[in-house]
């Protein structure tokens, strides 16, 4: 008697499974020794990089409020100009009118 063939496939997944799968093996002092030393290297370097990712936010946010004030102060310093260079402007006007206005009755009297 002979199995059908999805059968057999079957019972040999079932029987090379267990052999194909790795057992947890027992780990020598030396690698349980080392082991300790790269869990407690890793806790370490994952204590400084949360340090230095701490400090790297704080000098970003000092930064941006650096950066926050100069913008302030450029503004109020354009709003003075502007205040300033409106009345120089008006004396600009007001001559270049009188002078437009000097040309002309020059120009009539010719």
């Amino acid at each position: 008697m002979s199995l059908p063939l999805h059968l057999l496939l079957l019972l040999l997944r079932l029987l090379l499974v267990p052999l194909t799968t790795a057992l947890p093996r027992e780990l020598t002092p030396a690698q349980r020794l080392r082991k300790k030393e790269l869990c407690e290297e890793l806790a370490m370097r994952q204590e400084a990089e949360k340090l230095k990712r701490k400090i790297l936010h704080e000098k970003e946010d000092l930064w941006a409020a650096r950066e926050e004030w100069h913008r302030e102060q450029i503004k109020a310093l354009e709003e003075a100009k502007e205040e300033d260079m409106v009345a120089a402007r008006k004396d600009r006007d007001e001559e270049s009118a009188a002078v437009q206005k000097v040309v002309k009755e020059l120009k009539s009297l010719v």
